[in-house]
């Protein structure tokens, strides 16, 4: 067949006619077939092309902190230099020195903790009976355990003599810290928070008793697990004022609790009562808006009035206290949903030391 165009070539294609690409002329795919491994991105690749943020926190942070107002400066100030006070008059080179300490009971206090760690403890008991002293006494049964715990745990990691000082001093030391973080917990106003860590210090370096706990004389004589509780009593109440108010700090106050509970009972008594009183003054300032001021304050010169008329009239201890308890009975039912919390707090808080 002769072609119509010169030369013998094929016509041109018109102009709506489409022209064969060379992509679609490849052999179809087979969709069962097996498909080719392929090299998997080692996890670390991508690493590289990542801005590293380490530097990125830590500018974030110390800009959060220069950017600190001057109020937080003067806080954190005031209450290191108050801890930081104790620890320098406690003498920390002769805390630090392998020896063991002595004066008041404190020569009876060592024998506690390494009873413990020697008999108890490996036997997986907390109590039991020794013969060191008397005719054989129960040991840890009379006496709270946290603070032996505690240097039976430091004494892994360092000697003896020094774990025991480093735990006896905690109190002291800390309590000046505890104070600030009561004010800070209550929601109290700058400077307060910071002042009442002043007054921890004044109450730590007070001399004037030797032996009924909280102050240096009465650590050194051996009283350091008072100091010890009374700190963990602090941090509880201030946990206590902001769970009234807030609701929450319900575990975290239960926990402070059992710390004091296994580290002192006086302490545990200023505890609880003080959450009492806590809670009872929050009924009393809620009086006025259920009764109206007038009522308000009849009933507080009716209270004050059959006090003074228990105290004149009757001698036994225990009608006065029975009928202060029924007056702050009254107003911890004004308060009743904030009373269920402090209540239910202490029961979860003394069931943590249970296992004493």
């Amino acid at each position: 067949m002769v072609s119509s165009h010169p030369g013998g070539s094929e016509p041109p294609p018109e102009s709506g006619t489409p022209t064969a690409d060379p992509v679609d002329e490849q052999p179809p795919v087979d969709v069962l077939a097996p498909m080719e491994p392929v090299e998997a991105e080692a996890p670390t690749a991508g690493l590289a092309r990542r801005s590293f943020r380490g530097p990125a926190a830590v500018s974030r942070w110390a800009g959060r902190i220069m950017a600190a107002p001057m109020e937080s400066w003067i806080t954190f100030i005031v209450v290191a230099a108050s801890a930081a006070a104790v620890f320098v008059r406690l003498h920390p080179s002769k805390i630090l020195s392998d020896t063991l300490p002595a004066g008041g009971d404190m020569g009876a206090h060592v024998w506690g903790p390494a009873y413990l760690r020697d008999n108890l403890l490996p036997n997986f008991r907390f109590r039991g009976w020794t013969q060191d002293w008397y005719a054989g006494f129960p040991a840890m049964h009379f006496y709270m355990i946290l603070p032996y715990l505690l240097i039976v745990l430091l004494d892994v990691v360092l000697p003896y003599g020094v774990a025991f000082k480093l735990i006896a001093v905690a109190g002291v030391v800390s309590l000046p810290v505890a104070a600030w973080a009561f004010g800070r917990l209550a929601r109290l106003p700058f400077p307060l928070p910071a002042m009442l860590s002043v007054a921890g210090l004044a109450y730590v370096f007070d001399f004037n008793f030797t032996i009924y706990g909280g102050n240096i004389a009465s650590t050194l004589a051996g009283e350091f697990a008072f100091s010890l509780a009374l700190s963990f009593a602090l941090v509880f109440l201030g946990l206590v004022v902001a769970g009234l108010d807030t609701g929450r700090y319900r575990g975290w106050a239960a926990v402070f609790l059992a710390l004091t509970a296994l580290s002192h009972l006086i302490p545990l008594l200023f505890a609880v009562g003080g959450a009492v009183i806590i809670v009872a003054t929050r009924g009393y300032h809620r009086l006025p808006a259920l009764v109206g001021r007038t009522q308000t304050l009849l009933v507080t010169i009716a209270g004050f009035m059959l006090v003074a008329a228990t105290v004149r009239v009757s001698s036994s201890a225990v009608v006065r206290i029975a009928v202060v308890v029924m007056l702050i009975g009254v107003l911890l039912a004004v308060e009743f949903r904030r009373t269920w919390w402090a209540l239910t707090t202490g029961v979860a808080g003394l069931l943590l030391t249970a296992f004493w």
